[in-house]
């Protein structure tokens, strides 16, 4: 079946390991900063509360991301990694991708 966004994200970040700690620092099963954590109230440890308020707070800064890009989920995941102001200046500065539609070039 298919996975959904949030549990593709939490292989992803951490592999389902709650005390994985990334080189950047970001920790837990969600790969939270310590600022971001404390902003969605979620506890860091392997207990099933810690866990617990790690999925909820994905699930609520997914949102809020969400929200915050119209409804794009693509931008919402890139700033989840990077950073929603990061994605935000970045969309501005360099404007959106568009796809061009294939063509056929004849000579």
């Amino acid at each position: 079946g298919q996975k959904s966004t949030l549990f593709a994200q939490l292989e992803q970040e951490s592999g389902f390991d709650p005390n994985a700690v990334s080189p950047t620092g970001v920790r837990g099963i969600s790969q939270f900063t310590t600022a971001t954590a404390k902003q969605y109230g979620v506890i860091f440890g392997d207990s099933a509360q810690a866990v617990e308020s790690q999925i909820a707070g994905q699930a609520k800064f997914m949102k809020d991301l969400y929200n915050q890009f119209d409804g794009n989920m693509d931008k919402a995941l890139a700033g989840y990694n990077a950073g929603g102001a990061y994605v935000a200046k970045a969309s501005q500065e360099y404007g959106e991708h568009k796809r061009c539609p294939n063509k056929t070039i004849t000579s």
